[in-house]
């Protein structure tokens, strides 16, 4: 990936400079048309991304750069593209992904920079860049998460260039925790259906009770082995995983995750069967379910075939 990355930026440094930089560019747009954009049309569809929040946040930020590199050097906005929705729902996906009490993120995933997931100049980049190439909705939605989170600006020195280059002053935030007038405000719930990561909370207030849970694939080497596992917070977690509280943020295993063991024997990776039943957000509840049956190793843990719901009022 890193080694795809490197062939586009240094084909748009080259670009006007060498004979080469074109077929560099041609390379990789041609792998982005045919493996990356239908990989987040379907696999990560709805912006969660199987890693989680820590590498997840990485890659996406990766992606934002080249893409907003792209537009900078050819005028071809990638970002903006008709049909390409994965931008627009890996920023939503970010407002839900973020605690109530605004300072950290659902700690899905290694977390290996800081084992409780709280926020950082890495999860402003996709949403700063968001501010000059997305429509004028989400832009002015993710402003108004720029400046209400913690940290509300870059406080890293090597990070502080983005927030110079990318934030927008210009843009008008928009209030998505309550009708203001000039927009309607987000649901309280939350699917992304191609990892199967959902989540509902009680409202937008800091001191709101929010639940998340996940039912779809093992897929991804920094990606916990819970599905059906679910975590609730308010003010802090409250159902918790045990990384929160370790010295390197990792214990992908389901014994660690508040997700259900069979015998003694968790969850396998490379699964890819574990699936989403039912989720439903009403005024008075929350009705989320998974099927994590075949995420087991049956062959161990027996013939497990009934469902996992969890009801939430």
């Amino acid at each position: 990936y890193q080694g795809f990355m490197a062939t586009w930026l240094i084909g748009l440094a080259l670009r006007n400079e060498s004979a080469k930089a074109q077929g560099y560019i041609d390379n990789a747009l041609v792998r982005w048309n045919t493996v990356i954009r239908p990989y987040l049309a379907t696999t990560v569809r709805g912006g969660y991304l199987h890693e989680g929040t820590s590498y997840g946040t990485h890659s996406a930020s990766f992606i934002f750069q080249y893409l907003s590199a792209h537009a900078s050097a050819t005028g071809e906005d990638i970002l903006a593209a008709p049909g390409f929705l994965w931008p627009r729902e890996f920023l939503t996906c970010k407002r839900y992904l973020t605690t109530p009490t605004r300072d950290r993120l659902y700690p899905g995933g290694n977390q290996s920079r800081e084992s409780h997931a709280i926020l950082c100049d890495y999860d402003r980049t996709a949403p700063l860049i968001s501010l000059s190439y997305l429509d004028a909705d989400t832009a002015g939605r993710m402003r108004w998460w720029l400046d209400h989170i913690t940290p509300a600006h870059n406080v890293w020195r090597g990070n502080e260039w983005a927030e110079f280059l990318w934030y927008r002053d210009d843009i008008p935030p928009l209030d998505y925790t309550t009708t203001d007038g000039r927009s309607a405000p987000d649901s309280l719930g939350y699917l992304s259906p191609g990892a199967g990561w959902m989540t509902s909370r009680s409202s937008w207030d800091t001191d709101g009770v929010q639940v998340a849970m996940m039912a779809g694939a093992n897929l991804e080497g920094h990606q916990d082995r819970a599905q059906c596992g679910f975590l609730i917070y308010r003010g802090d977690w409250l159902a918790a995983a045990a990384r929160l509280n370790s010295h390197s943020g990792l214990l992908v295993e389901s014994i660690f995750n508040n997700a259900v063991t069979i015998g003694g024997f968790g969850q396998w990776w490379g699964s890819d069967s574990a699936r989403l039943l039912h989720c439903e957000e009403t005024a008075e509840y929350a009705h989320l379910a998974g099927d994590a049956a075949r995420a087991y190793d049956n062959t161990r843990a027996g013939d497990i075939r009934s469902p996992l719901p969890v009801l939430f009022t």
